[in-house]
């Protein structure tokens, strides 16, 4: 992902991180999940 966006890994692991702090998600899979209930999947 990161090299798609031209960003480091770190930075695509800090803005995960917040993303799961703001969302409340324990792990990634249950923030899949939850985008998954939103149907927030992509292709």
């Amino acid at each position: 992902m990161a090299g798609i966006i031209s960003i480091t890994e770190y930075i695509v692991q800090v803005h995960r991180s917040h993303i799961m702090r703001k969302i409340q998600a324990g792990s990634f899979a249950s923030l899949v999940k939850q985008a998954s209930k939103l149907r927030l999947e992509t292709s």
